[in-house]
């Protein structure tokens, strides 16, 4: 699981893996490339590095399915863990006295809808939904507005008063909050590269049930610039802050599917009785991304794509990123560039493998 799941994932996997030695030369080459498949023998009590590498191996092999949440892959990667945690004599935590905790999972599938005069604009061709979680929204007859580059610190902005009750169309993405935006009933963030993004991956987002509904938030869509060109009916590049655009209506709502997903926790006792109501809380995200519909992969590729991805955030923000967020279409052309000199290089070394399975492990070296 993810986000808020992360804190209460079951301290189990950790529990195995914490204070490893260094890896055995017995067991497993030391230098050169591991091998794709790998077999261990049978656990031991004790921590070993051999154990970690075997039981590694078993949770992000192919059958696992990538242990996506709200996918079968999912309750395959917990069902291991649950089996690890009772043979290492580790007490049931979870629901009704199982090991289990049961997540409220479901998938949001937007049903958008969007239009001024008698154009009507058409959900991921003409706009997407930037967000799952957003609340369901109706808006009828506001005008759309430029509000300026949010991503631009110092840039020129209009004002929360110009703002108010408004569609905002914005280029960028803030990362601080922006009193503008508070009181707006809708967000069109224009960009092109984000937008070929969200309308493949934005057709509905995995997110824990919420409990509330906030329904002043404002509603957040991504457009390209070809749809902010005909809201303000002249060439976007030539739009400034306080611009007006059409009179647009609509709608955003949303179906939601329950979906399967599962933290599995348990309880090392101590020894102390003076500290039996007292827990030392470890937690790791038992999920990762699942299987690919399109095209395989290929491994290197995803690796390079991430290191840059860090170098670049780590350079716009001076940050080491854990979120980072997507790039902007401006800095696409560079990022792009290096990761295809990163790729080159490793071609030098060994061969491409591809692969439609996302594991965490042999995919990009991150993962659980």
């Amino acid at each position: 699981m993810k986000n808020l799941v992360r804190a209460a994932q079951a301290g189990a996997l950790l529990a195995l893996i914490i204070g490893c030695a260094p890896m055995d030369p017995t067991i497993v080459p030391v230098s050169g490339q591991l091998p794709l498949k790998y077999s261990g023998p049978a656990t031991v009590p004790a921590i070993t590095a051999g154990d970690l590498m075997t039981r590694l191996y078993v949770f992000s092999d192919d059958s696992m399915l990538g242990r996506r949440s709200g996918d079968v892959g999912n309750l395959k990667g917990t069902a291991y863990i649950e089996r690890e945690v009772r043979k290492l004599g580790l007490l049931p935590a979870g629901d009704n006295g199982t090991y289990f905790q049961d997540v409220p999972l479901i998938r949001r599938l937007p049903a958008a809808v969007l239009g001024f005069g008698s154009e009507s604009l058409v959900l991921n061709t003409d706009f997407a939904v930037a967000d799952p979680r957003a609340v369901i929204r109706t808006f009828s007859g506001m005008p759309v507005i430029y509000g300026g580059n949010v991503g631009q610190q110092g840039g020129e902005l209009i004002t929360p008063q110009q703002a108010a009750g408004k569609i905002v169309a914005v280029t960028g993405f803030p990362r601080v909050v922006i009193p503008m935006l508070r009181g707006a009933a809708a967000i069109l963030y224009v960009d092109d590269a984000n937008f070929a993004v969200m309308r493949r991956g934005g057709r509905g987002g995995v997110m824990i049930k919420p409990r509330i509904d906030t329904t002043t938030a404002a509603a957040p869509f991504i457009i390209p610039v070809a749809t902010a060109t005909k809201i303000f009916g002249v060439p976007f590049e030539n739009v400034r802050p306080g611009t007006m655009g059409q009179v647009v209506k609509g709608s955003l709502s949303f179906s939601e599917v329950s979906l399967p997903g599962r933290n599995v926790i348990a309880v090392l006792p101590g020894s102390d009785p003076a500290l039996k109501g007292q827990y030392v809380s470890l937690g790791a995200h038992n999920d990762h991304l699942g299987l690919r519909t399109g095209a395989p992969l290929e491994h290197d590729s995803v690796r390079a794509f991430n290191k840059e991805f860090e170098n670049l955030v780590m350079g716009r923000t001076k940050l080491v990123p854990s979120m980072p967020g997507r790039p902007s279409s401006q800095e696409q052309v560079p990022w792009v560039s290096m990761v295809k000199v990163n790729v080159d290089s490793l071609r030098r070394i060994r061969p491409g493998r591809l692969d439609s399975v996302y594991n965490g492990a042999d995919d990009d070296g991150s993962g659980s």
